[in-house]
Parts: C-alpha cells; structure tokens; sequence
C-alpha cells in the first residue's frame, strides 16, 4: 500500500504515509448509489460522452 499511496498519488489511508498530492486531498468522498445510477445508467453514459467528446 505505501507503494501506490506514494508512487500514484493515492490518498494513504494509513496515518504516517507521506501523500504525493497533498492538495489533492478530500475530507469526504462522494459515494455514488447504485440504486440512483443503475435506472438512469444510458442518460449518464450519454451525458459522460458528450462531456469528453467520446465517439466523435
């Protein structure tokens, strides 16, 4: 774990572990519901497509 926390910039979640991207760093995460993804998962799929230009 300290290997990925401090080489890819992860957040370590271990006290003591030193962070590459301490500006980076959240107090809290979004957690993205699967009950509110799931019946909606064309129209975000769509919406991340057009956002990033995907597939044109």
């Amino acid at each position: 774990m300290k290997f990925f926390a401090e080489k890819f910039g992860r957040t370590p979640t271990r006290t003591g572990l030193k962070e590459r991207f301490p500006k980076l760093r959240v107090d809290r995460y979004l957690v993205v519901k699967p009950e509110i993804v799931g019946p909606n998962f064309k129209e975000f799929t769509k919406l991340y497509n057009e956002i990033f230009a995907i597939g044109n």
